[in-house]
């Protein structure tokens, strides 16, 4: 009797079991994992213009400038209007379900701006259009409305330090100097990623250059000039110096009259000089001619002076062309009668004055 009884009740249990998958589509029903976060990456751009409130793209003016010495560092007036967007992105391992997140539970922080919170700007890519950053989409925030700090302040006080030294491989090719970082985090349940941005002031440059032009060795700004007997040979040199605060490039020294003019060389630094070369022959009558010298700064500015010079060509020079030569002074030691000469002799003078 107890046989039966269990053989009933296994029975039993096979045909509840039976019952239930033809209810539930004959389909085992098996656990499922639960969701879980994923990973997000964090891609901070600065901006030199205000980006606005919204917006579905990373607009092209933006820089990531993640290496304060990159040729991508932006260089922002001081005073001007600077932005930052925040690139956010959410990617799930393989095999696993993530969950996705909603934009708002998304926060981001600045180390320059802690007073300031990143608002949402909108998705770059939002897959299934349901407002939502599911694995696979790319949501963008945003600080906008900002301006650039004066970084040569020496009173400047960062809330997250520096300004630091960079900006060496700038656009505007003036040099490294004080630079401007701030390090973003971005943050979601568990999760986080930081990324770097920088930006610098443009170096005001005052670029200069300085021409002294002479003929024959005489700076002759102004007529007659040196006299050179006509079909004797003319050296005009010129003096070129950088008298201003950064390097020159394509420096070149040209001469109104036609003359040939010959430079060692097409760069100078900063206070230096170089000697170039023109000549000659000698006309009759009043010569006047004018050096010009041009030069191009780091940022494309170009300077240039001039310098004129003259000289007067003469058949039968009137004075002498050479340079009028100082004797050197002579030193004569007396000794005995030859002292004794020369005191009496001043004496003597000195009576008849």
């Amino acid at each position: 009797m107890l046989r039966l009884r269990i053989f009933g009740v296994l029975i039993g249990a096979v045909l509840f079991a039976a019952l239930f998958l033809a209810l539930a589509g004959g389909t085992p029903v098996s656990a499922q994992e639960p969701a879980v976060i994923g990973q997000l990456a964090l891609v901070k751009y600065v901006c030199p213009t205000d980006v606005g409130n919204t917006g579905t793209s990373i607009p092209g003016v933006c820089s990531d400038a993640n290496d304060p010495n990159g040729s991508d560092v932006p260089v922002i007036t001081a005073g001007g209007s600077v932005s930052f967007i925040y690139r956010v992105s959410y990617s799930c391992p393989t095999g696993v379900i993530c969950e996705p997140l909603r934009p708002i539970s998304v926060t981001i922080s600045d180390t320059q701006l802690p007073s300031i919170i990143p608002t949402e700007y909108g998705p770059l890519t939002d897959s299934n259009s349901n407002g939502e950053i599911d694995p696979g989409d790319v949501w963008l925030y945003k600080v906008n409305g900002q301006t650039a700090f004066n970084l040569s302040d020496p009173a400047i006080n960062l809330p997250g330090g520096g300004p630091v030294q960079g900006c060496a491989n700038a656009q505007d090719g003036a040099g490294a100097r004080p630079t401007y970082v701030n390090e973003a985090r971005t943050q979601a349940p568990a999760i986080s990623d930081l990324d770097p941005a920088a930006y610098c002031n443009p170096i005001i440059q005052a670029p200069s250059i300085d021409i002294i032009k002479y003929t024959n060795g005489e700076d002759a700004n102004t007529p007659t000039g040196p006299e050179i007997q006509v079909g004797n040979p003319v050296v005009w040199t010129y003096l070129v110096t950088n008298n201003g605060d950064v390097a020159l490039s394509e420096v070149a020294v040209t001469d109104n009259r036609g003359v040939t003019v010959t430079c060692p060389k097409t760069t100078l630094a900063v206070g230096e000089q170089m000697t170039c070369t023109a000549n000659g022959t000698a006309t009759e009558g009043q010569y006047a001619n004018i050096g010009t010298v041009v030069g191009r700064s780091p940022t494309g500015q170009q300077v240039t002076d001039t310098d004129p010079s003259h000289y007067i060509g003469r058949t039968t020079p009137t004075r002498s062309t050479r340079p009028v030569q100082i004797p050197e002074p002579v030193t004569v030691v007396l000794f005995g009668t030859g002292l004794a000469a020369l005191s009496a002799a001043v004496a003597a003078r000195k009576r008849k004055e």
